[in-house]
C-alpha cells in the first residue's frame, strides 16, 4: 500500500481543548495529538486513499468534531447543511452538524433568547464556510419548529 505524509495544523484551539483524535473519511483512527502538537502542526503517515481528516477533541467536556478545511495548504470540500429559521425575523443559517432525520430541529442560544431552525434537506459542499455559517448552532432531538 502506498502512503503519504500529511501535516495537520490547527490555526487556533481553545485553552481547554484536546487531546485530539484524528480520523480519516471512513472514521479509521489515524493517530492522536496534544493541543500543543496540533497548534505546532503534526505529521501523520496515511494511506494514499485518505482524502479527508476529522479532528476530534476528546477532552470529555465538549467532544467537538470538525473536518479540516485545509490539508497541506490545499482546500478540502466539506458538507454544510442549510437551515431555515422558524421565525420571520431571522435569516437562514448553515451548520456543519449533520441532521439525524428529516426536518431536524436546531437551536442557537444567545443573549436574546433561543433561535430555532429546521433543516429541510438542503446540503452543499464548499471549501470555505458560507457567510451564514454559525459554529454555535446545536442539534436537538426534535423535528420541525414546534
Amino acid at each position: 500500500m502506498a502512503t503519504k505524509q500529511v501535516k495537520i495544523k490547527l490555526a487556533t484551539a481553545g485553552s481547554t481543548t484536546g487531546p485530539f483524535t484524528i480520523k480519516d473519511q471512513t472514521f479509521n483512527v489515524i493517530g492522536t495529538a496534544t493541543r500543543t502538537e496540533m497548534l505546532a502542526g503534526k505529521v501523520f503517515t496515511v494511506d494514499d486513499s485518505v482524502t479527508q481528516f476529522i479532528v476530534m477533541s476528546t477532552d470529555g467536556v465538549c467532544n467537538t468534531t470538525q473536518s479540516l478545511l485545509y490539508v497541506d495548504g490545499v482546500p478540502q470540500p466539506v458538507t454544510y447543511y442549510r437551515l431555515d429559521a422558524c421565525d420571520s425575523t431571522t435569516g437562514p443559517a448553515s451548520t456543519r452538524i449533520a441532521p439525524y432525520q428529516a426536518n431536524q430541529r436546531y437551536v442557537l442560544p444567545s443573549s436574546d433568547g433561543v433561535k430555532t431552525y429546521v433543516w429541510h434537506g438542503v446540503q452543499f459542499t464548499a471549501t470555505t464556510p458560507p457567510s451564514d455559517w454559525n459554529g454555535s448552532i446545536q442539534r436537538t432531538g426534535f423535528q420541525n419548529c414546534v
